[in-house]
C-alpha cells in the first residue's frame, strides 16, 4: 500500500490546488501528505517553502507538511530519492495547457507520471473544484475497448481497495446502424451495441479481487464531452486514463481525449502509463 502522498508545487499558488486534494487522499489512507517544491538555491527554496507554509495554514490544512530539495535538475529527476523511498502516491495541479510552465504543467506532469513508482499520479485539473473534493464515489476508468484494458487492472485495484472505492468501467461508443423497415420506411435508424470488451475488462478486474465493477456504455460523438458529463452527473470521485509510451496524458490509451479530460474534468484524475 502506499506510503506518503508527496504533493510537488513551484513558485505558483495555483499549483497549490492539488494540496486539498492531496490531504483529502493523505486521509483516506491513513498516511502522511508532504508539498514538496524542488528550487535552484536555499535562498529561493526557503522563500517558497514559507509562502506554501502560509497558503497551507490559511486553508486549514496542518497535516500537510512542507519540504524543499535544492536541484537544478528537472523535477521528477530531483525527486527520484524520495520518489524512491516506499511507495509514494504523487498529486499534482495541471495547467490549462499542455506546454505551459506554471502549476507543475505540461511535460513535468508526464514526467511525473511516466516515473513514479506505482506507475500513475493523480492530476488536478483547473476545473476541480478542490474545496469540496471528497472520497466519497467511486473511481471511474475509461476504458478504449479497442486496446487491451490491462494497464488498469492492478493499479485500479490497487486504488480501490486502499481508497476503498467502488470500481467503475465506462467507455463512449458510436451508435451503430441497422436497416429500418418498419412502417413502410426503409433506411438506418441507430440503436445502442453493447461493448462485450467492457464486460471482459470488468471480469478480469474482479478476478483480481475487486467487487463487482459496474460497466457503463455511453454513447456520443464527443468522446471528452459524454465522459465529463457522465463523471459530473454520476458523483464519482476520481476518474481513470491511461497514457502512451510518448506524449504523456495527450491521449487516451489510442485515442485523443485524456488531456482534455484532464482539464474539463470536475474531479481529479488518475493518469496511468499504459505500460505499468
Amino acid at each position: 500500500m502506499f506510503t506518503e502522498v508527496i504533493i510537488p508545487f513551484d513558485e505558483t499558488v495555483a499549483s497549490l490546488r492539488a494540496v486539498p486534494v492531496g490531504a483529502a487522499v493523505a486521509s483516506r489512507l491513513n498516511v502522511g501528505a508532504i508539498a514538496v517544491t524542488v528550487a535552484p538555491s536555499l535562498t529561493t527554496a526557503a522563500g517558497m517553502e514559507a509562502s506554501a507554509q502560509r497558503w497551507i495554514e490559511a486553508n486549514g490544512l496542518p497535516e500537510v507538511k512542507v519540504a524543499s530539495v535544492v536541484s537544478g535538475s528537472p523535477v521528477y529527476q530531483a525527486l527520484q530519492t524520495r520518489l524512491g523511498e516506499g511507495h509514494p502516491l504523487i498529486v499534482v495541479a495541471t495547467a490549462t495547457h499542455p506546454h505551459s510552465r506554471p502549476v507543475v504543467g505540461g511535460s513535468v506532469a508526464e514526467d511525473l507520471v511516466h516515473y513514479s513508482p506505482p506507475g500513475y499520479a493523480l492530476l488536478v485539473g483547473p476545473s476541480v473544484a478542490v474545496g469540496s473534493f471528497s472520497l466519497d464515489g467511486s473511481l471511474m476508468a475509461c476504458i478504449d475497448t479497442e486496446v487491451d484494458p490491462g494497464p488498469f487492472l492492478a493499479p485500479m485495484t490497487e486504488l480501490v481497495t486502499a481508497l476503498a472505492l467502488d470500481p467503475i468501467l465506462v467507455t463512449v461508443m458510436d451508435l451503430a446502424q441497422t436497416p429500418m423497415f418498419s412502417m413502410g420506411r426503409t433506411g438506418q435508424e441507430p440503436v445502442p451495441v453493447e461493448s462485450v470488451a467492457l464486460q471482459h475488462a470488468a471480469y478480469r478486474l474482479a478476478s483480481l479481487g475487486t467487487s463487482a465493477p459496474e460497466c457503463v456504455t455511453l454513447f456520443g460523438g464527443d468522446r471528452v464531452e459524454t465522459v465529463v458529463d457522465y463523471a459530473r452527473i454520476s458523483g464519482v470521485s476520481a476518474l481513470m486514463v491511461a497514457s502512451r509510451d510518448r506524449g504523456g496524458i495527450s491521449r487516451l490509451v489510442f485515442g485523443s481525449a485524456a488531456l482534455q479530460i484532464v482539464q474539463n474534468a470536475t474531479v481529479p484524475v488518475f493518469v496511468v502509463h499504459r505500460e505499468v
